[in-house]
């Protein structure tokens, strides 16, 4: 009896084993790959200077008191190196290395590195693009580490870091716009309304 014994006790070890390396697989491999992008200074201001340019908007149409047209166009790397760059500059970012892709679905694609417990994680991101409050946002649909979801509490703080972000600028001011995302592009059109 006590042969069987410590022959179930191995057995039960080498299945947790088992599990144990599983589970480190499924954190630690990318639930999904995506292509390159160029992520440098220049495209990150780039997508500055359109994310300014609609608030600049909302700042003529106060002041000329008539509605100002707006038009704008984010490239995939214009968006993922002005992420980096807004998300460097939080004080506690959740997320780095974030590559992102409009895709013809509507929404935005993303990978990114976590880090947690001294472990450098990968991280997939679903964001819906919308209008919200007369301004562009981003919303988390959905998240991934590795190839399980997310843990709630990461991904409630992705999200809230992603609304700190503010990656699309935004009017301010009562706002007529539309948000259109394709593949590789989002495309933000429409007036800003004065007051």
């Amino acid at each position: 009896m006590l042969k069987f014994g410590c022959l179930g006790c191995l057995g039960v070890l080498a299945v947790g084993a088992v599990l144990l390396v599983l589970g480190t697989m499924a954190a630690t491999h990318p639930y999904r790959t995506l292509g390159p992008v160029t992520i440098s200074a220049a495209n990150a201001a780039s997508a500055q200077g359109k994310a300014d340019s609609l608030q600049a908007a909302a700042g003529r149409a106060r002041s000329s008191g008539r509605p100002v047209p707006v038009d704008v166009t984010f490239s995939d790397d214009e968006l993922s190196s002005l992420a980096g760059r807004r998300m460097a500059a939080l004080p506690d970012p959740p997320l780095d290395q974030v590559v992102l892709h409009a895709t013809d679905a509507g929404y935005l694609e993303g990978t990114a590195r976590a880090h947690a417990a001294g472990q450098s994680l990968p991280v997939y991101l679903k964001l819906r693009v919308a209008v919200d409050g007369g301004r562009p946002s981003l919303a988390l649909v959905d998240s991934r580490m590795g190839t399980m979801g997310m843990p709630g509490p990461l991904a409630d703080q992705v999200n809230h870091a992603l609304q700190q972000a503010s990656l699309l600028g935004g009017s301010g001011a009562a706002s007529d716009l539309s948000v259109r995302v394709t593949r590789g592009a989002v495309h933000i059109t429409g007036t800003v309304q004065p007051g």
